[in-house]
Formats: structure tokens, sequence, C-alpha cells
């Protein structure tokens, strides 16, 4: 603060803003008081008071659901000969919410896929699917009969839905028009579990007691060339935007790559954690990321050179589905012993929060148009919708 001749003093310096919430739902801090306005010389008056620092960024640790802080508390009036303290900066802002919707007692879900700009089919165990309506979150007409047990579900680039029916051997077909079965069920491998679709629309089927990986051609719906041998148990499949296509392997502590163009392995199996389930690559930066449930982390492979990059990270208890935002890049990862779902932020590959869900959350997908995050919850047969 300066002094004024005969004046009036200096004003108050400006408050400093307020800390970040330091978790999910968490309002950040308030903001510093501001300084005190400087004091007027030989009965000059007082100086005003700095203004309030703004509030803090409401629970940053939610990537993409972030909420702006307060607005910072007006500067305090002056007082005798020296001006008043700033106000109190605004209080910070709230983060996003979880939103749990019913599938129905014993449903079972455990796979989710979202239709962009259309609706989140979810697999139940009790062999059907149901549909959610992302502008309600609810669950929209009667549940869709499918094969025995599904697990895994995915959306080709024309909408079309692609079901893994676990206990049918098959994968059966939605049309998202009228969500009704359409066409017979494919016949795939032995015990069918993961399902992902390919840029040019080739969908890619893991089958877990068969340690295959079927393809089937979209154009007419069958199993083009002979199964894939990939390592023991597969599970999780994801496709890279250059078609790449990663296969997490249960039971070989190992990711299998697939060349598009030959249908065959690429290079050599890459060790990654002990029982890995769950595969997703980043739309923004092209890793790729696996759930290891033994091991308690995810690993993080650079698919310039198909290995994996840094220390595995740290998450909940037996990590299961994962999956990125095409919008912030953030790392969704579900935690199926503890009922939780971790946030990594893709920068520092480090958990910046953990959220409570359902019982036992398997599948997880995020909604590349509004950034809303879809968790299947086995054990209690609901969906949680994490959103801003």
């Amino acid at each position: 603060a300066s002094w004024g001749l005969f004046g009036q003093g200096g004003s108050g310096g400006v408050g400093g803003t307020g800390g970040a919430g330091s978790a999910f739902g968490v309002a950040g801090g308030s903001g510093g008081h501001g300084g005190v306005g400087g004091g007027g010389w030989l009965g000059g008056v007082g100086g005003v008071g700095g203004s309030g620092g703004h509030g803090g960024l409401g629970g940053a640790a939610m990537a993409g659901f972030t909420a702006a802080g307060g607005t910072g508390g007006a500067g305090g009036a002056a007082v005798g000969v020296s001006g008043g303290a700033g106000g109190n900066g605004g209080g910070g802002g709230a983060a996003g919410t979880v939103t749990t919707i019913s599938v129905g007692a014993g449903a079972g879900p455990n796979g989710v896929a979202v239709n962009p700009g259309g609706n989140v089919y979810v697999t139940n165990t009790n062999g059907t699917v149901s549909v959610i309506d992302p502008t309600t979150n609810t669950v929209t007409g009667s549940p869709i009969p499918v094969g025995g047990a599904p697990e895994g579900v995915a959306v080709n680039p024309g909408g079309n839905v692609y079901v893994a029916n676990f206990n049918s051997n098959t994968v059966s077909v939605i049309d998202p028009t009228t969500n009704t079965v359409t066409g017979s069920p494919i016949p795939v491998g032995n015990g069918p579990v993961g399902v992902a679709v390919n840029p040019g629309g080739n969908v890619y089927v893991t089958n877990l007691n068969g340690s295959t990986v079927s393809v089937i051609d979209p154009t007419t719906n069958t199993v083009t060339g002979s199964p894939i041998p990939v390592g023991g148990f597969p599970f999780g499949v994801a496709v890279n935007p250059g078609g790449d296509v990663y296969v997490a392997n249960q039971f070989s502590a190992t990711v299998s790559v697939i060349d598009p163009t030959t249908n065959t392995i690429t290079g050599s199996p890459i060790p990654v954690g002990n029982g890995p389930v769950g595969v997703a690559v980043s739309p923004v930066t092209g890793d790729v990321y696996v759930t290891s449930q033994f091991s308690g982390t995810v690993s993080v492979i650079d698919p310039t050179t198909n290995t994996v990059t840094g220390s595995p990270i740290p998450v909940g208890a037996f990590p299961f589905g994962v999956a990125v935002s095409p919008i912030t890049g953030a790392i969704y990862v579900t935690n199926l012993n503890d009922g939780t779902m971790s946030v990594i932020n893709p920068t520092t590959n480090t958990v910046t929060a953990t959220i409570t869900v359902g019982n036992n959350p398997q599948g997880i997908a995020v909604d590349p148009t509004t950034g809303a995050v879809y968790v299947a919850n086995s054990g209690s047969h609901t969906v949680s919708v994490i959103s801003g």
C-alpha cells in the first residue's frame, strides 16, 4: 500500500484465489482476504480495501465436470485513516453429480455402451439388454432378450449394437431404430465376453474359454476367417484409431496386438499386471490403458512402441472396466470389490479422485457428446451416471 500526501491512501491488494476442491463433489476453498488499504497521511482518508479473492474451483478431481468457483467478495469499507480489509472470496463451485438408475431386480448389469447421439445399452446377466434414454436417464421400453449371460457390448459406426452372449457362444445384433434383435445369433468361439468395433466396422470378439478372437464382417454379420489365437483367457478388447486391436489376456498377464489388415498377431505379447481384464484406447493420445485385477493397477502402453510406459498406476480393489473420455482424455476405472470408480489424470497418470458408485461395478462407457460416464453395477442391479 502507498501513502497519499494530505490525501487518500492507496488501495489494498487483491485477495488470493481459493484452492481447488480436493475430491469429487467437494467445493474449492474460499479466496483470501484483499489487502488492507493504505493509511491516509496527516488526516487524509484511508485507502479502499482490496477486492476479495475469487473462490476456488469446485472438485477439480473430476475431469470434465469442474464447476466454476464463486465470485470474490467486495472490498471492505474504509475505516478511519486505514482502508478496510477486502471481502472473502466466494466459495468454490460444487462438482458433478452421481445419478442411480435401476435396471430391475436380478438383472445383474455388467456391460455398457453408448450409441453416439442415441441411447445407452446395458447387458444384463439374466439374458437381456436394457436401454437407457440419456436425456432423462431412465430405462426406456422393455428389456431386449438376447443370448445367455451377455457380457460385452459395442456399437458400430452405423449404430448397430453387438452383444457377446457368454453362455450361448453367440453374438446378437440389435437394430437401434427398433431396439429389437435383427437376424439370427452369430456363432463365434467358446465363451465370448469382450466386443469392439474398428473404424472400418469389423467386429472383434474375445472368446474367453477358447483363447481366441473372432472377427465379424458387418456387411454380412457372419464370422470371417479363422479364429485368431491370442493369450490365455482373453477378456477385454479395444481398437485404436488406426485399427490396431488390443486384447487383454487374463490368464497370461499380457496384451496381444492384432494387425487389422491381416487379422494376425503382430509383435510379442506385452507383459502387464496380474490378471488383466479391461482395456481402452485414449482417442486423445492413443495411449492404451489396461486394468489388472490381481495387481490392483492400471498399466499404460505406448502405441508407438507397444511397450508399457512408466510405473503401474495403483487404483482400487479388483479394477475391472476402463474407459477414456474423448473430450478431456480423463481415464475412468471401475473397482469391482470396493464399489468405486477411480479417475486418472492423463497428464500425470495419477489418480485424482475416487467416486462411490454401486456394488460390484464392471462395465463403463463415456458419452462422447456430453462426457457423462455410465457404470454398470452388477451387485446393485443399477447403472450409475456421473455428470456435470
